[in-house]
This record gives C-alpha cells, structure tokens and sequence, in this order.
C-alpha cells in the first residue's frame, strides 16, 4: 500500500454520512514544480497566458468562483479502501479539497469453514436441514444508484465473509440453480461495524411447487392447426404481481415439461416465457395471474382446491412447424459508396408470433446482405408474415438508424431490399482558450434530453470521434441537436466541457468550431486510516478521483485525475463550473 503519513488532519469537516473533506491539509498547492504524477506545462506564472497563474504544474485561471461538485474515488485493489463517493463538496481553486476515505467494515458468516461456533450466515429456516445454501450475496447501498457501489459475496453452504462501506443496504440472495430456491431480498440492513449477519431461508422442500408443462400448436401448409407440440428451448420464471416475490428459474425438459417454487403466502404470480437463447425460435409470452401462492397451497385457474404441488400448462399458441430462410440486402442511396461501412451492421425483427411477440437479432456480412431464419404467415407458406425489421448500423456509421416493414414473398430467388438513409457529414475543429488546435481530443455527441421526449425511437448511443494533431474532426450526423462531450488528454492541462451543437442549423459545409473554457486546476489530496481500528491517517496512492455532476440522469465527468503515492492529486477543470 501506498501511504505518506499525514502530521496535521486540523479542520475537518463531515460530509455526510461518507466520510470526511478535510481543508488546508496540502502542501506546496500552488508551487510551481509538482510533484503530482504526469506533466507539468509550466514552471512559473509566466509560461501562463495572461490571467493565468502556474498552479502544481498546470496553468489555472485566477479568482475562480467557488461551486459544489461531486467526487468519486475508485480506489485500486491494493490500498483496502472500497469505492466511495461524496456529494455536493463545496471547492474554490485557490484552497485545497482533500478528503478522509471510510474503512470498509466487514459483513460474515462468522467462525471459519466448518467451525461448530459459526453464529450467522444463511441458515434454513426450520433448523433441521443441515449446512446451508450456495449463492451470491449481493449488497446495495440505499443512496447510490451507480452500479460501482455494489458489493458482492460467495455464499458456500451458507457461509460468506466480505466488505462494505458503512451505510444502509438491500441484501440479495441469489441461490445456485442446484439448490432449487428462488431469490430472496431483506431491505434496510444497517452496518456500521463489522458484523456477523444472520438470514434464514425456507428449505426447498417447504416452498410451494408449481409443476408445468409448456407446449405449441403446429400450423398446417392448409391453414389448419393441431397437435401439440412441447416446448424446450426456454427459460421459465414468475414475477408477483406486486413485485416483490420471484420464482426459481428453469428450462423445461424436453417434453416441456418444468417446476417452479415460490415461497408460501406471496400472493398472485405472472408467468413468464422467453427464449433461452439467441437462437430460439420462440415467442416471449405471459401468462397472466397463472397462480396463487397462499399460505399451505397454490392454486392455479385450473385447480379445484390446489395442494403445495398445483398443476399448471399452457401453450405458446400456433404457428407452422418450421421457419424459412429469408434474404435481406441493404443498400446505399444513389451516389454514395457503401464499400466498408456494413461492417457491425445488425438488424433485429419483431412480429406477433402465437399468444406473444418474436424477436431476434442477425448481423450482416460485409457486404450488407442477411440471411434471416423466420416463420412464413399462417396462411401461406410462401409468404412471410408481417415483420418489423429495425436495422441498426455501427453508432459512427453514415447511415441511419431505421426501421422498415418485412412482408412479401419467401422463395430462394426473393431478396429484400431496403434502402438506409445518410446522416450528415459534419466536419469541426477544437481549439483552447487561447485559440490553439487541441489534437487527440475525443468528442463524445449524444442527442440532447428534449430530442428523446419528442422522439422516443431516436438512437441513444454515444457517437465518438477524435480530432488530429491539427484538432480537426469529422462526424456523421443526424440534422437535430447534440450535447457535445469534449475530453482533452489528460496530459494536455485542458478542461473537459460540453457544447451544444444544432446540427440542423448548419449550412451546408459549415465547420462546427469548439473552444474549450479556460482551466481551473484543483489541488488536494486522498487520505485514509492505516488499520481499521487505528488513528495514524496518511496520504492513499493508485486512487482515481472523478469530479462529476447529474445531468438529465446521466453522470457527466467533470474532471479526472489519480492520486501519487503521498495521496496528493490534481484536477483540471473548467473555470466557468
């Protein structure tokens, strides 16, 4: 571990419930040789344009005005601290923002493998089955939302030993398909110490059984149907109309044939049926209020009295017995050359299928051409019945993303054709402050939040592109308005920013120019406890710090920068935050 022992820890502030800012803790913050990682850009005020002070080796703008930004501190595995993050830390850049990261505590079983004297872990309920299950258990704070808060144990025969940050969690259990349990999840679990954690779940013989049996109808050349056909490449699964209950998940056998456990006294389930793979043909379906899971018994619509096993089937609906090849061939409009830019093109058809909605994805090859494997129509086997084909090219390619109507004849002579239409080419530069090509800069264009509320099919993927050594760049387009993500090198002392860029408001050739903000460099440093039980705080190295803001629902980084092994760290970010 990486760690420079800090002399005075004056001043400290809580911030929440996370841990603590400490102020006027840096050293040497507006020195002009850093020590920091990475390079410095200049010595002394002087190599600064005017208005620019040297600030730990990066040019920073003076007087900048204070504001609220939240960080997040993405520790490495070597230094024992777990991600962590901090909300709404007041920073001015001409004070130091340093912060005191939490020690995890841990959460256990207790004892060791196989000790008689092991206090917690997961246990059944009616104490006579011995040992316990296997499974993960999974720890999410009740404040974050970010998926990098949450923690993960093994569960082996019940027993589980990891660490989590201080604070208020959902607890979820998800078994080994082998044990035959379903999930189960304990709301507001506090832990504050390190703690040895009991939990009980119901052994598999006192869950209720639902025992199943999925089948299809086949569809004669002549229009008719009949015998059913049983069901396997699925996987089965039921959800509690409050939400709150799920059932084991499984795939039938191959005579479709399944059981489900749910847990007594959950109420009404939904039943669920979906492809077990990407290479299913079958429809997803749902079996409304399939059955009840009351306190003794389940019973489904066609039970008379129910029992704990209840007897459930039904049928996917009818359709023919096999799908046809079908030839699909995308091309570009008039004028335009195609040539390499099919590659990672896929496409994904939908359509009515039964009782519920077929879907499936296939990918061209490099000449844009797809063979797809679907049903023909109920009516006519020479014919295809109605799809709809959403073809969805690369997020950098020209084309659009569209979306086409898939009907007509089936025969090994048919092909397809639908014609995909172009975006804009839109071709800009990035430039500082001070009016300098800014090479290597990745610009990130998403559509802005009010494109979405007026079109909710638009394509909501990043389009990323890199400017040259003379910062230019281009970019395919569509004619509507763009939050534009701009990220310098970090090596470079340039703020990130974000422009708005109306791309339906240029004219044609017009170059879309970008200048970035004048930076702000912040200074401060990472510090920790050495032990869990210890008072000795030092400086914590190899942690990524992230200064960021929610915007629209989405986390924007703001700046980024990495501690060295005293803790210390420098941030640029921009002066008009």
């Amino acid at each position: 571990m990486m760690y420079s022992r800090l002399q005075n820890t004056t001043m400290l502030a809580v911030i929440g419930t996370l841990g603590l800012v400490l102020t006027g803790c840096a050293e040497n913050a507006t020195s002009g040789a850093s020590t920091v990682g990475g390079v410095d850009n200049c010595a002394v005020d002087s190599d600064c344009p005017g208005g620019q002070m040297c600030r730990a080796g990066f040019c920073s703008t003076r007087g900048s005005a204070a504001t609220d930004i939240n960080f997040r501190f993405l520790p490495s595995n070597t230094t024992g601290f777990l991600p962590q993050y901090r909300e709404n830390v007041r920073v001015q850049a001409d004070d130091s923002v340093d912060f005191l990261l939490q020690r995890g505590v841990t959460v256990s079983s207790g004892g060791a493998s196989g000790n008689a004297e092991q206090s917690g872990g997961i246990r059944y309920a009616d104490s006579t089955t011995p040992g316990g299950p296997d499974g993960t258990l999974l720890f999410r704070p009740q404040d974050a939302s970010d998926g990098l808060f949450i923690r993960q144990a093994h569960v082996d025969d019940g027993r589980f030993d990891t660490t989590v940050n201080p604070g208020v969690y959902t607890v979820t259990f998800v078994p080994d398909e082998s044990d035959k349990l379903p999930k189960k999840t304990w709301r507001r679990r506090e832990f504050n110490s390190n703690t040895v954690l009991s939990l009980s779940v119901l052994p598999s013989s006192e869950y209720l059984v639902v025992d199943g049996r999925l089948s299809r109808e086949i569809v004669w050349p002549d229009g008719t149907s009949g015998t059913d056909e049983s069901v396997n490449n699925v996987r089965v699964y039921a959800l509690s109309t409050s939400g709150e209950y799920s059932s084991t998940e499984v795939i039938p056998t191959a005579n479709g044939e399944f059981d489900l456990r749910v847990a007594p006294e959950t109420g009404t389930y939904d039943l669920y049926v979906v492809p077990a793979s990407s290479e299913s043909m079958v429809p997803s379906v749902r079996f409304d209020a399939a059955f009840d899971a009351l306190a003794t018994k389940c019973v489904t619509s066609s039970t008379q009295g129910g029992g704990e096993v209840c007897a459930w089937s039904g049928s996917l609906g009818a359709y023919p017995a096999e799908p046809a090849t079908v030839s699909v061939q995308l091309v570009a409009p008039d004028g335009f050359s195609s040539e390499d830019n099919w590659q990672g093109t896929s496409l994904v058809v939908r359509g009515p299928l039964g009782r519920g909605n077929f879907a499936r994805r296939f990918s061209a090859d490099n000449e844009g051409k797809f063979e797809l494997t679907l049903f023909p129509a109920d009516w006519s086997f020479d014919e295809l019945r109605q799809y709809t084909l959403e073809v969805i090219p690369p997020a950098r390619s020209p084309f659009v993303r569209k979306t086409f109507e898939l009907t007509g004849a089936i025969g090994t002579d048919v092909t397809h054709r639908f014609e995909l239409d172009l975006k804009e080419r839109v071709t800009g530069s990035v430039l500082d402050a001070g009016g300098n090509p800014m090479a290597s800069a990745e610009l990130e264009f998403r559509l802005d939040s009010d494109a979405y509320s007026e079109d909710e099919h638009l394509d909501e993927r990043a389009i990323t592109v890199t400017t040259d050594e003379e910062g230019r760049f281009e970019a395919w387009l569509e004619p509507m308005r763009y939050d534009v993500h701009v990220v310098p090198p970090e090596s470079s002392g340039q703020p990130r920013t974000i422009a708005q860029a109306d791309v339906s408001a240029l004219r044609t050739g017009e170059p879309l120019q970008i200048e970035l903000p004048r930076p702000t460099v912040l200074v401060g440093s990472v510090f920790g406890a050495e032990s869990s039980d210890g008072d000795d705080i030092a400086g914590v190295g190899d942690v990524s710090v992230e200064a960021y803001r929610v915007i629209d629902g989405r986390t924007v980084i703001l700046g980024k920068a990495r501690t060295d092994a005293d803790g210390r760290f420098r941030m640029v970010v921009s002066s008009e935050l």
